[in-house]
């Protein structure tokens, strides 16, 4: 899959460009991203685990990249994992996609952040039954991490990396598209592309300073569910 729109080249992010993606989002989706600022995330509670995690995730092909044809820069990613929950288990506690089996006591602050995003994340199953298999079991693709290049927003970058996205999820046979988000900005994206809030909470009551962020704009966490198939 690879297209173009107006000078921007979309394509799956290939295994040999897994690192080049990891080194973008280090530069630009962490320090820019409201829970990072306003926690203070220092950068060295994310550059240990994070690496590898995206080359994990991309070995999976379905994450997306944006890339300027005239400079040859990476300007956007979607960073997309599939997941296939049992419906037929007992409920589970939310996970924090999985951080807090990453990290370690050198990395409070991203503790914090896990056990947050762990709590977001308790969705009940019964949500995935429209979507459900024959076998009991439900296929999502989450998009975990969205960024666009501050130079390159407004510019309709984001709505189409989640589009690309979902072409991608439909190919693989998933029932719905998921995202978390903690973000304003990033909820308009995924809102605009026909996803719908599952869960919400207040960022104030869990997160400190986050008031202090954006002249106070994140104001909610949120899930956010499609389903794309019938």
């Amino acid at each position: 899959m690879h297209t173009m729109e107006d000078g921007i080249s979309f394509g799956l992010i290939l295994p040999e460009n897994a690192k080049d993606v990891a080194d973008f989002l280090l530069s630009n989706f962490f320090p820019n991203e409201p829970i990072s600022r306003a926690l203070e995330l220092p950068p060295n509670q994310v550059q240990r685990w994070f690496t590898p995690t995206i080359i994990g995730s991309v070995q999976q092909e379905c994450c997306i990249q944006a890339i300027d044809i005239k400079t040859g820069q990476i300007v956007g990613v979607a960073i997309n994992i599939l997941v296939e929950k049992n419906l037929q288990e007992p409920e589970s506690v939310g996970e924090g996609r999985g951080l807090l089996d990453l990290l370690d006591v050198t990395e409070p602050v991203m503790v914090e952040i896990a056990k947050f995003l762990g709590f977001l994340n308790q969705v009940p199953m019964q949500v995935y039954k429209p979507g459900m298999d024959t076998d009991g079991r439900v296929r999502t693709v989450n998009c975990v991490y969205l960024n666009v290049l501050p130079a390159y927003c407004g510019k309709g970058i984001g709505k189409t990396l989640v589009d690309k996205s979902e072409v991608i999820a439909r190919e693989k046979n998933a029932a719905y598209m998921q995202v978390d988000t903690t973000s304003e900005f990033s909820y308009r994206i995924f809102n605009r592309c026909g996803f719908s809030v599952i869960r919400e909470i207040p960022l104030a009551g869990h997160l400190r300073n986050i008031e202090s962020i954006d002249n106070g704009v994140h104001k909610q966490g949120r899930i956010l569910l499609k389903k794309i198939r019938p």
